[in-house]
């Protein structure tokens, strides 16, 4: 069954664990570390895959390479 995943900041994520939603806070916004991270939630069983705004202008590139491919669904919020 796949699951679905929030990455960004703490703060902006928090409230979203309540819905049942996995959560992985990058507070550092470090690109390396937080790549390492989108990588890791994308090759595992993770449909759709939640990223934060600020998150998503430092993770532009990383988030290219799954842009056309069916699973998973990087998608902005």
């Amino acid at each position: 069954m796949y699951k679905i995943a929030v990455l960004g900041n703490r703060d902006c994520i928090y409230a979203l664990a309540a819905l049942g939603l996995d959560t992985f806070p990058t507070d550092s916004m470090n690109n390396e570390d937080s790549a390492r991270l989108l990588r890791r939630l994308a090759e595992g069983d993770y449909a759709i895959i939640y990223v934060t705004e600020a998150l998503q202008e430092v993770l532009a590139a990383e988030i290219e390479r799954y842009r056309n491919q069916l699973l998973p669904a990087i998608i902005p919020i």
